[in-house]
C-alpha cells in the first residue's frame, strides 16, 4: 500500500511533466504528494522505509523529513486533520514560492 502512495506520487509528477499546462499543475502535484507522505506518517510506517520510496529525490525527502517531524495520531479524525494540513500547508508554499518567481 505504502509503494502504491508514492508510485502514484511518481506517475502524477511523471505524467504532468510533458504537459503544457503542467506549470499550472506543480502546486497540485506537490499538493498530493504531501498527502500521500503524511498518510505513511499517520499509519506509523517507518521512516527509513519511506526515505527509500522517495528514491533519492530531495523534495520527496524533504517532505518525508518534514511530516515525520509531525505527530501521528491514533484518532482517524485527527489524521485526516493532519494530513489535510500538511497538504495544505504544502500547496500554500509550492504557491508562494511560484508566485514570488513570477514577480
Amino acid at each position: 500500500m505504502m509503494r502504491v502512495f508514492m508510485l502514484c506520487a511518481v506517475v502524477v509528477l511523471s505524467a504532468n511533466a510533458g504537459e503544457g499546462d503542467a506549470e499550472d499543475n506543480v502546486c497540485q502535484v506537490y499538493y498530493e504528494l504531501a498527502k500521500n507522505i503524511m498518510k505513511l506518517r499517520q499509519i506509523n510506517h517507518p521512516m527509513p522505509d519511506a526515505m527509500k520510496l522517495a528514491g533519492g529525490e530531495k523534495l520527496i525527502e524533504r517532505l518525508v523529513v518534514k511530516a515525520y517531524g509531525q505527530p501521528a495520531f491514533s484518532v482517524e479524525s485527527n489524521q485526516q486533520i493532519s494530513i489535510n494540513k500538511f497538504a495544505n500547508d504544502a500547496f500554500n508554499a509550492c504557491y508562494q514560492s511560484r508566485s514570488d518567481d513570477s514577480q
